[in-house]
């Protein structure tokens, strides 16, 4: 895949190759930092994370094809069995083998993530990741613990990398 335009059109061809365009379903790209996939039966939507595609798609294409397919067996179970299902039980599972892949719960561990945001400890030097913008200040736990007796300290409150 080379770039997000390509990774829709396919989202949309297997949405038509199901027949869920049919009933309303469409795609979107949304900006989670955590999960690549969701599935949203309440305003028809699955969609995926464009920060995790974008880092991913050149070099780990399949992984998006299979959550896309992933998202779409969950549309599939909810159509054939109702709500009552377990998201991820048998039924997902079953319906998982008729889009082609294997029934895994999680994307595999080395798909890259966005770093977000870098805070720094001025202490110690430690790096800490958020995927949001700190709004308040936080400090370096390890440090509080290690310097003053686990109470905070604006020594030690982290700085935003540069």
């Amino acid at each position: 895949m080379k770039d997000l335009k390509e990774v829709e059109q396919i989202a949309n061809d297997l949405l038509q190759e199901y027949e869920l365009s049919q009933k309303g379903w469409t795609f979107k790209f949304d900006q989670a930092k955590k999960r690549l996939g969701l599935t949203d039966h309440r305003k028809k939507i699955i969609s995926l994370s464009k920060p995790i595609t974008e880092i991913n798609m050149v070099i780990y294409p399949q992984i998006i094809i299979t959550t896309i397919k992933h998202e779409i067996a969950h549309v599939l179970t909810r159509l054939k069995y109702g709500h009552t299902v377990n998201s991820h039980g048998k039924e997902w599972q079953e319906m998982c083998k008729v889009v082609g892949i294997k029934p895994e719960v999680r994307a595999p561990l080395y798909l890259l993530k966005p770093k977000g945001y870098v805070y720094v400890c001025p202490h110690c030097g430690k790096e800490h990741n958020f995927y949001r913008k700190l709004r308040v200040e936080h400090a370096c736990y390890s440090c509080c613990i290690k310097h003053n007796n686990g109470q905070f300290d604006d020594k030690f409150i982290l700085k935003l990398k540069q």
